[in-house]
């Protein structure tokens, strides 16, 4: 999967999505934590919660919200942009898209389950990722370490 979005200037640039937020340097957890008030295991629960059908809700959570700029800060920054967390996220929301790759499986989404406590949400509230071939061929969501 990638994520897609048209910077201010109008070029619409595309970021892979494949283990973003799995590969982070110390020195991107510490930032983020600086610049958004969130470290990586609050932001990736805050993800899991995300419902991509309700972004009205979402612009109303604040959680939703650091954690939407925190992992597009940090898919811009593996992809070599040097950008502060208001950088990465000053472009209009209009353009943001999330696009599917040859081998992706958008219909293999397995979706939360709030029995478990492990993103909190409903089971039509997970945001799904993809997941390195090696591990497993199908789109999974976010889980938080135990």
């Amino acid at each position: 999967m990638k994520l897609v979005l048209t910077t201010k200037d109008g070029e619409t640039k595309k970021y892979p999505l494949n283990g973003a937020m799995s590969r982070p340097t110390l020195n991107d957890v510490m930032l983020l934590k600086m610049q958004t008030g969130m470290g990586l295991a609050a932001m990736q629960e805050a993800v899991g919660k995300f419902d991509v059908g309700n972004l009205a809700a979402a612009m109303d959570d604040l959680d939703a919200l650091q954690a939407m700029r925190g992992m597009i800060w940090l898919v811009r920054r593996q992809a070599g942009e040097k950008l502060t967390v208001d950088e990465a996220c000053d472009f209009p929301m209009d353009t943001l898209d999330v696009e599917d790759e040859p081998g992706d499986e958008p219909d293999a989404e397995v979706t939360a389950d709030p029995t478990t406590g492990t993103t909190g949400g409903d089971p039509g509230t997970a945001v799904p990722v993809d997941v390195p071939a090696a591990t497993s061929p199908t789109t999974t969501t976010l889980k938080l370490p135990s």
